[in-house]
């Protein structure tokens, strides 16, 4: 994990926000730094990558296209930058700002580094299925997506938030974040039946989650390498006739 710090580009940072309709103290919240990180940042201030990244997923871009590459020393070029995207983990304490995540991403995953004991494991076995229930699937048919209406996602909520605090009693909690990467869009084939891409689908910006049961003894936050072109977490099939259809 690299410490080297980065330029940002201030004026792109700037537009971004200017586009998104926030103040710099609400890019300063949904970034989860303070509203003079920002003002750094939109003064091309040289900053960490975590905080970049954490400014690019608020602004919903690449961390590739807030950065001023060409201003490196060592000739870092985007895909480099890629490599080094970190995205900052923070603990959740609301029931329905983790449904509104998951409702909100087009795909996510979830870990769990606390270690499961007697005493623990029933609250971290109903928590993780409950999110591995809600957990976005693009690869999922329309007939296939669930039905999740407001009624269950408040009854939902209320049982994630009586989990959350069980789990805080065994000094666990959920670390939570979200990021931006490049992804194709599957589409329905209504004859096959089945989600597709094709060589000739264009790569289009989508919100990732990623969750992870952790001590919270560890650290107020985790830091996590990640790369901003997606990979799907289910491998296409080609099919044997070399056609350029690719079925998930």
């Amino acid at each position: 994990m690299s410490n080297r710090n980065h330029r940002p580009d201030g004026a792109k940072i700037r537009e971004l926000r200017g586009l998104a309709g926030m103040t710099q103290e609400i890019l300063g919240i949904k970034s989860g730094v303070d509203r003079r990180t920002i003002q750094r940042a939109e003064t091309d201030k040289p900053m960490q990558m975590e905080s970049l990244s954490s400014i690019a997923s608020a602004l919903n871009v690449r961390v590739s296209e807030i950065i001023r590459t060409a201003e490196n020393e060592d000739g870092t070029n985007a895909e480099d930058l890629a490599a080094q995207s970190l995205i900052v983990l923070r603990p959740v304490d609301s029931g329905m700002t983790l449904i509104n995540t998951l409702e909100a991403s087009f795909d996510g995953k979830i870990t769990c580094e606390a270690e499961p004991t007697s005493e623990n494991i029933d609250v971290l076995e109903a928590m993780t299925s409950a999110i591995e229930a809600m957990m976005p699937n693009p690869w999922r048919t329309p007939m296939e997506e669930p039905v999740f209406p407001l009624s269950a996602r408040l009854r939902q909520a209320v049982s994630l938030n009586q989990q959350i605090k069980q789990l805080l009693d065994f000094g666990i909690a959920a670390f939570v974040a979200t990021y931006t990467a490049k992804a194709q869009m599957p589409y329905y084939d209504i004859d096959t039946g089945e989600m597709y891409v094709t060589s000739r689908t264009p790569r289009e910006l989508v919100t990732i989650c990623r969750i992870m049961l952790a001590p919270i003894a560890r650290s107020d936050r985790i830091t996590l390498k990640v790369d901003d072109l997606y990979v799907p977490s289910k491998a296409p099939a080609f099919e044997p006739n070399g056609l350029e259809d690719i079925p998930f």
